[in-house]
């Protein structure tokens, strides 16, 4: 029996590795994004570039947030979006970290003349 296991570990032993390592990834990626959904926070984010890659595509953007500003890259599909301003989540205590780009959300001319409030908002904010 234990010659067995023993063998079963010599032929899988490295396919069951990736499999758990990829398993843990995508556990930590769904853990990120439940986090960000649950604690983030809204604010805005500039499009500087679009470029193709082989894992896609990368959105090169700015995100405005605490008056500062953080660059991030972002896998979406977001066609002639260059220079536009989108709402983003992120979490405030790292804005670099996880983000949630809402790319059919783009931000309206009557939110980009107001200042973005230090802590984001809660919730995609509406014209009034």
């Amino acid at each position: 029996m234990i010659d067995r296991f023993i063998d079963f570990i010599e032929k899988y032993g490295k396919a069951i590795l990736v499999i758990f390592i990829v398993a843990i990834m995508a556990i930590l990626g769904i853990n990120h994004r439940n986090n960000v959904n649950r604690d983030g926070r809204i604010t805005i984010a500039k499009v500087i570039d679009f470029q193709g890659a082989s894992s896609g595509v990368n959105v090169h953007i700015i995100i405005y947030y605490g008056q500062k500003e953080y660059r991030k890259t972002v896998d979406v599909e977001c066609n002639d979006c260059v220079g536009n301003y989108f709402f983003v989540k992120i979490l405030p205590e790292d804005p670099q970290g996880y983000v949630i780009f809402y790319d059919r959300k783009q931000v309206p001319e009557c939110i980009l003349t107001k200042p973005i409030p230090p802590n984001g908002w809660d919730r995609i904010p509406q014209c009034e």
